[in-house]
């Protein structure tokens, strides 16, 4: 979630800042620019699974999934044939940290924003017209025992982490009432470690890596394909972003870089570029993308926040686009 006025100033920079491109036939990411800087897209397709799966999604902020990973999350959800895990870097909570955005409201900013995260992809869920488990809360052990995070599960096969650290800002620099910390920030070592906005949790950066390498190894049991969907740290690719985006996606990519992690495969998204792109999801997925924003929206204003079903939010909805890097080997976690 970010403001009206940070995001307006971005569309305009944006018709100057999106490199041409070229539409090839098997394209998943593809657009590119005519004379007339207006845009023209190819019909996107979801990532082709050949075996048993498992598909994690690994985003800073608890919407970002649903605006601009979500057609690949729910395709994999329903194909009934994979685990997909869901991972939210931040709390997303804007400066609010552990409190209410509103006296009265019934829950407090970040919880708002997660509430109507695991409204989504409950929905998505139950898109296979069967009946959707209630979620359950257990813990999981990481990094040889220093840490115990919470994972709920919807079924068997959907998985949800909430790490709640910090939202970092749209530069970066942080927030006063988080102490002004940030993923960006830690990443580039400007800070030693960064805590979870409730304070049951703090990583230094190394550690973050390996409670993250340990998340997709443990779910990734029996899985011979393994993909991890990230949005994309290139500036190229996706041009004017939030830093926590960037950080998030540098910080997965290098706790990918150990050996025994090669056989993983990656998808990288781009993010606010994407407002003034062509729609480019087929009509029945574009009807998903905006129920799901409905369903999270729900969610948000069930706790209290003003929801985000406004313009600029709704300019992302019937679009993905991404690229795919394959791996040619099998994983065996």
């Amino acid at each position: 979630m970010i403001s009206n006025s940070w995001l307006y100033a971005l569309r305009v920079r944006m018709f100057t800042a999106v490199p041409a491109r070229a539409c090839p036939a098997s394209a998943r990411f593809c657009v590119h620019f005519v004379a007339s800087l207006m845009l023209v897209g190819c019909s996107v397709q979801p990532i082709r699974h050949t075996s048993h799966f498992t598909s994690f999604y690994v985003a800073p902020h608890p919407d970002d999934i649903e605006l601009f990973m979500g057609m690949n999350a729910w395709h994999d959800i329903t194909a009934l044939s994979g685990t997909v895990v869901f991972i939210v870097l931040t709390a997303g909570d804007a400066g609010y940290g552990t409190d209410f955005a509103h006296d009265g409201d019934p829950l407090p900013y970040y919880r708002a924003r997660e509430q109507g995260h695991e409204r989504a992809v409950r929905l998505w869920v139950g898109l296979n017209r069967l009946s959707v488990a209630a979620t359950a809360r257990s813990t999981i052990s990481l990094a040889g025992g220093r840490f115990t995070l919470e994972r709920l599960s919807i079924g068997e096969a959907v998985r949800i982490y909430f790490l709640r650290l910090p939202d970092g800002s749209p530069d970066g620099d942080g927030y006063p009432r988080d102490g002004n910390e940030s993923l960006k920030k830690v990443l580039t070592g400007q800070i030693a470690s960064i805590s979870s906005i409730d304070h049951t949790l703090s990583f230094s950066l190394r550690e973050l890596e390996t409670v993250l390498r340990d998340i997709v190894a443990a779910e990734s049991v029996g899985s011979a394909e393994v993909w991890v969907n990230i949005q994309d740290e290139s500036w190229t690719e996706s041009p004017i972003d939030h830093s926590d985006h960037k950080a998030t996606a540098n910080i997965v990519l290098d706790a990918l870089k150990q050996t025994r992690f090669y056989c993983v495969n990656i998808a990288r998204y781009a993010t606010y570029v994407n407002s003034i792109r062509p729609r480019n999801m087929s009509a029945s997925d574009a009807d998903i993308h905006l129920g799901t924003w409905g369903a999270l929206n729900g969610g948000i204003t069930d706790g209290g926040p003003v929801n985000t079903w406004d313009f600029l939010h709704l300019s992302w909805i019937g679009k993905e686009y991404y690229r795919e890097q394959l791996s040619n080997m099998p994983c065996a976690f």
